[in-house]
C-alpha cells in the first residue's frame, strides 16, 4: 500500500468522527435539547456548522493545513467526550458500515474529468488566500 492511500484512509475515517464531534460541541454550546440527537443528526449539525464557519472565517484567515488540522483535532476530542458520556454501540456499527461502503465506492468510481482543470484550481485558491472575491 502506498503512503498516499494510507493517508487518504486515515483522514477519511478521522473526519467522520470529527464532524460528529463538532456537531456535539455546537449542540452543547447552544444549549439545544441534546437527548433527541443521534450520531447522524449530530453529523448533519456538524456539517452545517462547519460550512457556516468556513464561509465566515475564510474572509479573515486562510484555511491552511494547521487551521484545518486544529478543527479536526477539536472535533475528535469532542467526539471522544461524547463517546465517554453516552456510548451507542449500534449507531457506531451502522455509521462504520455506511462510511466503509461509501469509501469503497469513492475508490471504485472515477472523479469528474474537469476536476484538475477547474475545481482543483479554485480549491487551491481558497486554501492559499484568505479573501477571494470575483473568482468563480
Amino acid at each position: 500500500m502506498s503512503k498516499e492511500f494510507i493517508l487518504l484512509l486515515a483522514s477519511y475515517f478521522l473526519i467522520v468522527p470529527s464532524v460528529i464531534g463538532t456537531g456535539y460541541l455546537f449542540v452543547n454550546l447552544t444549549n439545544l435539547k441534546k437527548n433527541n440527537f443521534s450520531y447522524g443528526y449530530l453529523g448533519i449539525i456538524g456539517c452545517f456548522f462547519l460550512i457556516l464557519y468556513s464561509y465566515i472565517s475564510h474572509f479573515f484567515i486562510s484555511h491552511s493545513l494547521i487551521h484545518n488540522s486544529m478543527l479536526i483535532f477539536i472535533g475528535i476530542i469532542s467526539f471522544l467526550i461524547l463517546l465517554r458520556k453516552e456510548f451507542r454501540r449500534k449507531e457506531i456499527i451502522i455509521l462504520s458500515i455506511v462510511f466503509s461502503i461509501l469509501y469503497i465506492s469513492f475508490l471504485c468510481y472515477k472523479t469528474n474529468d474537469d476536476f484538475p482543470y477547474y475545481h482543483f484550481a479554485y480549491t487551491y485558491y481558497l486554501n492559499q488566500n484568505p479573501i477571494i472575491l470575483g473568482i468563480g
